[in-house]
């Protein structure tokens, strides 16, 4: 998909990224009418952020790429993955889905090889570490083999980033800026594990304070 293209519009109070895969069980009829007509004509719809009444402009299409379930009042759960990025330039209401008119956007220009270099080695670094203290659902190999693309958008595969945070990923055009947002929201983690792990060695210690902890 490139260029402008009408594509159906699911809004959701979640954001996907590119290559992320994310489960959905899909149960109001016109999102089953819509998700229906996906697959029969093999296109992707548009997941946008909807936060309270307030619809992102700016969302990822999604490819159904399994359908797990079928029940049968029409009800499926489905498995989509994140694949281009778009910003929406009209909304049509005609159907009983939105649609929406978009245009796929990339990053704005190419980076700089070396100061992507340090930062992605700095980024899978940090994602080994915490890998092994904390389950991220993910394998050092994969980590190892990811390409950069992928990895600037991985922390927000997570529960590190909130919803804001995601958006802003998604929304950066910058390859650099993406890296170093997930650098600042892994190393949020680590403290918040770091931390974790002293409570936890406070309650083995019967409830006596570290000094550290008594400083800080």
């Amino acid at each position: 998909m490139f260029g402008m293209s009408k594509i159906p519009l699911f809004p959701l109070g979640l954001v996907l990224l590119p290559n992320m895969a994310v489960p959905l069980h899909i149960f109001e009829e016109r999102y089953k009418e819509m998700v229906n007509r996906c697959l029969k004509q093999e296109e992707v719809f548009g997941i946008v952020l909807l936060n309270g009444k307030k619809m992102a402009s700016v969302g990822c299409t999604a490819k159904v790429v399994n359908v797990h379930k079928k029940y049968p009042d029409g009800k499926m759960d489905i498995i989509v993955h994140g694949q281009d990025r778009f910003e929406i330039n009209e909304v049509f209401e005609d159907k009983s889905y939105m649609e929406a008119r978009v245009t796929v956007f990339e990053d704005a220009y190419e980076p700089d090889a070396q100061q992507v270099g340090a930062l992605v080695e700095e980024l899978r670094a940090l994602y080994l570490k915490l890998l092994e203290v904390n389950d991220l659902a993910m394998k050092s190999e994969s980590i190892e083999n990811i390409d950069m693309q992928t990895l600037s958008f991985l922390a927000g595969f997570h529960d590190v980033m909130n919803l804001q945070e995601k958006q802003a990923l998604l929304e950066s055009r910058y390859l650099e800026d993406r890296l170093k947002k997930g650098i600042a929201a892994l190393k949020k983690m680590a403290l918040m594990v770091k931390k974790n792990k002293a409570l936890d060695d406070l309650v083995l210690r019967n409830g006596h304070i570290p000094v550290k902890l008594q400083k800080g």
